[in-house]
């Protein structure tokens, strides 16, 4: 039996945490356990009940997981362009706390952080986002970030992943952003006429499933003491453990996407994005 957790946050067996919204078994958690919640990557035990409904997952083709704060024109734009070029795409959007209306016409399901977890918080919210969108066991799963746009062949990434004849791929970065060093510091390399090995992905990557049924560690509040402009830490983690299991990861030569021009400036780093901004060709 699967079930959907309607409280906030519970402990269920080995201690792995579901969160309001996640989908759990018999086998994944005792009923007895108290309800948590996370605050600053630690735990704190509420004494509360907590409620449960009987849930199906139904295997979804294509699972697109989009990462969402105060962006919430972006959101419905990114959301509505999906849907017109593939009614057929499930859409999973995760809020980092915005504290404003979300309109959730084009999106299938949506899961709040009961607190903004915001950059320094963003393993969680991606761990989170993850454990739902892996239940579906999807062919294809794609990450995108509320300030894009596709581009009207932006589902031909499919055929282009496809295409990349390698038995180890399990990723493709979506984006060309002109850099020949990323996360992993691997020159990227031409593949074939369409794609790079470039070993790394950044904000939009199409990946097989297995690529979202790891788990981000913990990354300490010490990665920012000496510089705040720092990323959330995230891309590097998830890249270099592919990485190092031997996986391989690809990038277009033509980008997939463009920026929503509303929303410019970014959310998690603004000062970072302002000094270098996105570039993509």
């Amino acid at each position: 039996m699967q079930y959907k957790v309607k409280c906030l946050n519970v402990i269920g067996k080995r201690n792995k945490i579901f969160y309001s919204g996640d989908i759990v078994t018999d086998d994944d958690f005792r009923p007895y356990v108290a309800e948590r919640y996370v605050k600053s990557g630690h735990l704190f035990p509420i004494p509360s009940s907590c409620e449960f409904e009987d849930y199906k997952f139904e295997k979804k083709e294509i699972v697109i997981g989009i990462t969402h704060y105060k962006r919430s024109n972006c959101l419905y734009e990114l959301t509505k362009k999906i849907k017109q070029l593939n009614e057929n795409a499930y859409i999973v959007v995760i809020d980092d706390f915005s504290e404003q209306e979300i309109d959730t016409s084009y999106i299938d399901h949506i899961i709040y952080n009961t607190e903004n977890l915001g950059k320094k918080g963003f393993w969680m919210t991606v761990n989170k986002l993850w454990f739902f969108c892996r239940r579906h066991n999807p062919k294809y799963y794609i990450s995108l970030v509320d300030d894009l746009i596709p581009n009207d062949n932006f589902f031909e990434c499919i055929d282009i992943f496809e295409r990349i004849e390698h038995g180890q791929k399990i990723a493709m970065d979506l984006g060309n952003y002109g850099r020949e060093y990323n996360w992993t510091n691997f020159k990227r390399q031409d593949y074939n006429s369409e794609t790079f090995l470039t070993q790394g992905t950044e904000q939009a990557f199409i990946s097989k499933s297995e690529f979202i049924e790891y788990t981000i560690p913990r990354i300490g509040s010490g990665r920012w003491r000496k510089n705040e402009l720092l990323g959330s830490g995230v891309g590097a983690a998830m890249n270099k453990y592919w990485v190092r299991q031997g996986k391989t990861i690809f990038g277009v030569k033509k980008s997939m996407f463009k920026h929503n021009k509303k929303c410019e400036q970014s959310m998690m780093n603004p000062i970072e994005r302002k000094l270098n901004p996105w570039k993509i060709i």
